[in-house]
């Protein structure tokens, strides 16, 4: 097999018959946005030189990006792309058959609105001679047997319009339902009126195979989702790293081979050229950070971000958080095992590849927000994994622990995300008043402020806790803010953000008792 260069030459003339080629879609690659796709026919040609047609292509496909394989005793003279109008007599027979049944209905329908009118002449005639003349001429034997006649055929009849009626709306929900799928095969076969002539030639009879492959910019993208769970604290975290998958080009894909892949669908199928790669700094956002933690979802933008001609993430990106930096990543490509169905503008979730993450864990605590104590996951040596951003779904032995998005770029001393609250804590977080005072030195006010943390872990380990508290940050030169116990915390002056660590093992309750002034004008107040 051999890539054949392919010449499109407007002005060259249809040949008289088109060899028609069942080529069915036998692989795709699927990049974040576009796809190339790869069709292959087996087919029989006498010498000579004939033309080829594939058939039930897009309209939406980038024909720079056409290339043609095929036997290396088989000559490309020229292709053509050849579109068309839909039409129904040429209709594929989906569309054919489901346009019959639907006709068929419809006629039943009309057999069906004709009894019901006889029925109704019938009740009519019924209605006007129920009353025969009166009792004249008749005796009374009569007269029972024409009212019982009457009162038996208005009930037969009353019966069977309704039955009729019964079945005609139950045609009319089929046929609704069969003309909002035939609107969608029009739909679907209006996409798919293009095709590609190919005139190749051949000194001697041959049977062979033939492929092509052509890319969509569009239509196609998938994502990365994770797995993310935990089993024990002496295992490390399981991932499963699945992909989102999302087709609407009109193509019927079933049977197929996937290959996902971060890079894009080839210009022209010209060699990529490098560009200048810019990069700068930026400050990390605190509230991304506390969002990791918490498993909260932070503000999304709906934009794109694009990074080298690259669209990182093609849903959402964060607001003061970059999906990518502008480093140059690695591409990657990811072959999925077995085949697979691509439903038309459906979703399709694909598991790509399972592995271990190790992780360092240790709990921690907001007790001033939260009274709980949550089990947090450092995550080790990930960086080589080359993970892609993308949606961590949290799992804490099989409880599902929520969600959040990740561009897995370091934060501070490691990426840390949190498993879940841990029920063997109990916790307290109380203001000491007793020890409250409001004292005035001349002009200034000086106000106490006192806090105390009771932890009592009920079972023992080797892991430690971190309890967070914070202290005001003074945004007024008036106002003055001391830390005067801290209880041995480690203190961030530019925060305000308080921390203390303690170990676990075999140890009983711990407290944690801190205090800070403010001193400001008599007549001032605070907010």
């Amino acid at each position: 097999m051999r890539t054949l260069i392919l010449l499109l030459l407007a002005g060259s003339l249809w040949a008289e018959s088109e060899i028609s080629l069942q080529a069915p879609v036998k692989k795709v690659q699927i990049f974040q946005t576009g796809a190339t796709l790869y069709r292959e026919a087996k087919l029989q040609l006498a010498a000579g030189q004939h033309d080829l047609y594939f058939g039930g292509l897009s309209l939406g496909l980038d024909p720079n990006t056409i290339q043609l394989y095929g036997n290396k005793g088989l000559e490309v003279i020229s292709f053509k792309i050849k579109n068309q109008a839909f039409t129904e007599e040429e209709a594929p027979e989906e569309y054919r058959s489901l346009l019959k049944k639907l006709n068929q209905k419809k006629e039943a329908i009309a057999d069906i609105e004709a009894e019901l009118e006889a029925l109704k002449m019938e009740k009519a005639l019924l209605d006007e001679n129920k009353n025969i003349g009166g009792s004249q001429g008749y005796s009374m034997g009569q007269l029972e047997a024409i009212i019982r006649y009457a009162k038996t055929q208005i009930q037969a009849n009353a019966k069977q319009q309704f039955s009729l009626n019964t079945k005609k709306q139950s045609l009319q929900n089929e046929i609704r339902q069969q003309a909002n799928e035939l609107n969608r095969l029009k739909q679907k076969y209006n996409q798919l009126q293009s095709g590609i002539v190919v005139t190749v030639r051949t000194d001697k009879a041959l049977n062979t195979s033939i492929g092509l492959s052509y890319s969509y910019r569009n239509n196609f993208s998938w994502s990365p989702n994770y797995r993310m769970e935990f089993k024990s604290l002496e295992d490390q975290l399981a991932v499963d790293q699945l992909a989102v998958i999302y087709q609407n080009s009109g193509e019927d894909l079933k049977n197929v081979e996937i290959t996902l892949s971060t890079g894009s669908p080839s210009d022209n199928n010209q060699i990529p050229r490098l560009e200048t790669n810019f990069i700068n700094l930026y400050t990390p956002n605190e509230n991304f950070k506390r969002a990791a933690y918490n498993n909260a979802e932070p503000q999304m933008l709906d934009e794109v971000s694009v990074v080298e001609g690259v669209q990182v993430s093609q849903n959402k990106i964060f607001s003061g958080q970059l999906a990518s930096t502008g480093l140059m990543e690695t591409r990657q490509d990811f072959k999925l095992k077995g085949k697979y169905n691509l439903p038309q503008a459906k979703e399709e979730i694909v598991a790509i590849q399972s592995f271990s993450i190790k992780a360092d864990y240790h709990y921690e605590s907001v007790p001033k927000l939260d009274p709980s104590v949550y089990l947090m996951a450092r995550l080790k040596d990930y960086e080589s994994l080359e993970l892609i951003p993308g949606k961590v779904s949290v799992f804490n032995q099989g409880a599902y622990n929520g969600s959040f998005f990740s561009d897995f770029k370091s934060l501070d001393d490691g990426f840390t995300l949190s498993l879940g609250k841990d029920q063997s804590f109990a916790i307290s977080y109380e203001r000491v008043f007793n020890e409250e005072r409001g004292t005035f030195f001349g002009s200034s006010k000086v106000e106490l402020y006192h806090y105390r943390i009771k932890v009592k872990p009920s079972k023992a380990n080797g892991n430690k806790l971190i309890i967070k508290d914070q202290i005001p940050i003074s945004q007024n030169s008036d106002l003055k803010v001391r830390l005067i116990d801290g209880h041995q915390a480690n203190f961030d002056e530019e925060s305000g953000f308080l921390s203390w660590e303690m170990e676990l093992l075999n140890s009983g309750p711990k407290q944690i008792d801190f205090k800070y002034e403010l001193r400001y004008p008599s007549d001032k107040r605070i907010r």
